[in-house]
């Protein structure tokens, strides 16, 4: 058995932020013995249970040095020996893979194979416009203001549920307003899970930092003046409230 320990950067998912241990730091390491591999913080050896992937590869992909093992192998987010505390929260710089039954290193995985694994999240758009959403809301949870520094999750002000349920009612939606930026916010876990596939109600929904002039203009200056798509997310959010009034999961 290598007893090899990869120090990795604590990040369950390569487009989710790092999120230290409770002790504050950002580094783990994979310790195996005969009876498995564990999870552990680097600096005060707490156990971690959901930093890294389990992830089988194929027969094809198997490095030939592995043919008693299984397909079976641990995706470690690495950063290099030298990457300071401070740098490693930008997150990892590779992927790497390492037997779960040996310990021993068994090549690379790219990010992008990672993405589309089903153990990780599908890359959709809220992937893409996350980084954007959350820089716009200053890092902070547009809901309870926590932050910054808390993990953010991207909301849909109008959920995608309350959209299907406007569609079923002949009402149109379309993605190019439920998927736009105007539509997502930033979260923190707590606020995103509360509202489990709920719309916000119209009143937070104008009060978010990024629609507060856009409704400011509709009431001052006219309706006409104020984004079409916050015009038409304003409108959807009433309509599906009477339609859903307490969301859907």
């Amino acid at each position: 058995m290598n007893h090899e320990q990869p120090r990795f950067v604590l990040q369950e998912h390569p487009d989710r932020p790092v999120q230290p241990c409770g002790c504050g730091s950002p580094f783990g390491i994979v310790k195996f013995s005969a009876a498995g591999s564990s999870l552990r913080c680097q600096d005060c050896d707490s156990a971690l249970h959901v930093p890294v992937h389990l992830h089988d590869l194929t027969d094809k992909r198997r490095s030939p040095s592995h043919d008693a093992c299984s397909r079976r192998r641990i995706v470690v987010p690495r950063v290099r020996e030298d990457v300071s505390a401070e740098n490693a929260l930008r997150g990892a710089e590779r992927l790497d893979l390492f037997c779960v039954d040996c310990g021993r290193k068994d090549g690379m995985l790219p990010k992008d194979a990672l993405r589309a694994h089903p153990l990780g999240r599908r890359r959709d758009k809220n992937d893409v416009q996350r980084p954007d959403v959350v820089a716009r809301a200053g890092g902070r949870c547009e809901m309870c203001f926590a932050g910054p520094g808390v993990a953010l999750e991207v909301g849909h002000c109008l959920s995608k549920h309350d959209a299907r349920v406007l569609e079923a009612a002949k009402v149109r939606v379309g993605d190019e307003i439920i998927e736009s930026m105007m539509n997502k916010c930033a979260l923190c876990l707590p606020c995103n899970q509360a509202y489990s596939g709920r719309s916000m109600h119209r009143s937070i929904f104008v009060a978010l930092a990024h629609t507060r002039a856009e409704f400011r203009k509709m009431l001052d200056v006219g309706e006409d003046t104020a984004d079409p798509i916050f015009r038409r997310i304003f409108a959807l959010l009433k309509k599906a409230r009477e339609l859903s009034p307490i969301g859907g999961a």
